[in-house]
């Protein structure tokens, strides 16, 4: 009986060791998942800007882009850039948002300010500029 006795103890001692490395995966999955939680968040934030939407809107909706990327012309996943707006001093935005589509990838680079009380931005630049080189497209011109 001695024996058996002496031959639990190292067995359950073994099972006790796995929970160290199954507690630091754990913690692993668990800080993976809350950074890309905030990725997702400050993208989603980003998206609902009117100085993100106009440019979007006007890309998916010139022929000179379709032609581009083909249809339809759907936003990349993970904008760059920022938005900052003050209620004093009005905002500024610089954004690059990939764009692709069918027949390519682009890259939508936005540069806009909003004055003071302003409502509307002000777009500096809005062009599409195609990921294999070539002529960007200038979409200040296609007004809504």
């Amino acid at each position: 009986m001695s024996a058996q006795a002496n031959d639990a103890a190292p067995r359950s001692g073994r099972r006790w060791l796995w929970w160290i490395p199954a507690g630091c995966l754990v913690l692993l999955l668990l800080v993976a998942a809350g950074a890309a939680g905030l990725v997702w968040l400050i993208g989603a934030a980003l998206g609902e800007a009117e100085a993100y939407q106009e440019p979007l809107r006007r890309a998916q909706a010139s022929a000179e882009v379709r032609a581009l990327l083909g249809e339809p012309v759907e936003a990349g996943w993970l904008p760059q850039g920022r938005i900052e707006v003050s209620n004093q001093d009005g905002g500024e935005a610089r954004l690059s948002i990939p764009l692709h589509g069918p027949r390519g990838e682009a890259v939508l680079e936005v540069r806009a300010d909003l004055s003071e009380g302003a409502e509307d931005w002000v777009y500096e630049r809005m062009e599409v500029v195609p990921a294999g080189g070539g002529d960007s497209i200038d979409l200040r011109g296609n007004a809504r």
